[in-house]
């Protein structure tokens, strides 16, 4: 689906002339488009650029340097935009109650601009209460792809097993015409920073049904697969390798990757955002190749060859064979592998790396699955 290049950060609230509240913002832009909206406040500005999920070592080093110079008060490229909104349009209305502002107050507030050439774009609103801590993250966006993805994200918090470490604390929705929005807790912290094997392995044994056992068809993501692809060869292949296996299903974020993950700073726990694939029956591990193929692909810029070797490195290790002997997948890693990349090249498509996920799937094909 082609997105709407007509949709703005500015529709997510109606100008009015003469209205209540003013919304002062600074604009970055990023390839010319605005990219963040930070506060006047240049301490909440400051604070605002958590929003960002810098992953390279260059974009990590321009938040840096952006955070370092509004704390010192240098000055800086921004031009502002000035929004006036009435106090009674029930989106303004909406951001004032996650903040828990009194009536007749309008919350400080920072904007993450989607991508604007994906369809379902989203934008990320910050808020902060009235002791100027942010406090709330409200996730908005216009159109059927994005209220798609966030109702879909919506009813899978609202689904999900109270209490689950890794998940984020929902607290509420949002419907008018045609935008729709949930609004999270905010979770302080910074993406990881390095492939934290032992984390990663202990937070998704959490996610196993360790009461359970399935076997592959009874798994939602591989019904599609064979619905769409029943006759493909890589498909016959791998049901060859995995039929007769039964394993715990697992609850399956569906990007587990650093962006989508918050480290506290004060205990180190990981939350993970971003439950849009979120899936209460899934393959177990998928979430684990996924975090490091696609961090591979899009943000080290791995070859097929090196990919390969991390993932046959990474069931070598203790982690993961703890991981897998609680799942019941000894001996179906490399199967269960090339299966997500099946399903993510065929499935997903995803709007960035999918070319190198087909690449490195046919040297998975070519390494691994030989008769």
């Amino acid at each position: 689906m082609t997105p709407s290049p007509s949709i703005s950060w500015t529709d997510l609230f109606q100008a009015i002339e003469n209205a209540g509240f003013t919304l002062k913002l600074r604009v970055v832009e990023k390839s010319g488009q605005p990219f963040l909206l930070l506060p006047s406040s240049p301490s909440l500005a400051a604070r605002a650029l958590s929003l960002y999920p810098a992953q390279t070592n260059p974009a990590r080093l321009a938040r840096l340097l952006l955070r370092t110079a509004l704390r010192t008060g240098l000055p800086l490229p921004f031009h502002e935009v000035t929004i006036r909104l009435n106090q009674n349009d029930p989106f303004p209305r909406f951001l004032a109650e996650m903040a828990g502002v009194k009536s007749g107050v309008f919350p400080a507030l920072a904007i993450l601009a989607g991508n604007p050439n994906t369809a379902g774009r989203r934008f990320i609103v910050l808020l902060f209460d009235e002791h100027r801590l942010p406090v709330s993250v409200v996730k908005a966006g216009f159109g059927e792809s994005a209220t798609q993805l966030i109702r879909k994200e919506t009813l899978f918090l609202q689904s999900a097993p109270s209490g689950l470490p890794g998940l984020p604390s929902f607290r509420a929705s949002f419907a008018s015409g045609q935008m729709e929005a949930l609004a999270l807790d905010f979770v302080e912290g910074d993406s990881p920073r390095t492939e934290d094997r032992q984390t990663i392995g202990k937070l998704l044994a959490t996610w196993l049904d360790r009461g359970k056992q399935v076997g592959i068809g009874e798994i939602p993501a591989w019904q599609i697969l064979e619905k769409i692809h029943a006759s493909h060869p890589l498909f016959l292949r791998l049901t060859t390798k995995l039929a007769g296996r039964s394993f715990c299903p697992a609850l399956v974020h569906g990007d587990f990757a650093p962006w989508n993950i918050k480290v506290s700073p004060r205990d180190g726990v990981w939350k993970v955002l971003d439950w849009e694939r979120g899936e209460r029956t899934g393959f177990p591990g998928w979430d684990w190749f996924h975090y490091v193929i696609q961090t591979g692909i899009l943000v080290g810029r791995r070859n097929p060859e090196t990919l390969v070797n991390e993932l046959e490195d990474l069931f070598h290790t203790t982690s993961f064979q703890t991981y897998a002997e609680l799942a019941g997948i000894q001996g179906g890693e490399k199967a269960l592998a090339a299966a997500y990349l099946f399903h993510c090249v065929e499935v997903l498509k995803p709007a960035e790396g999918l070319d190198a996920a087909r690449t490195l799937l046919s040297l998975l094909e070519t390494r691994w699955l030989k008769d």
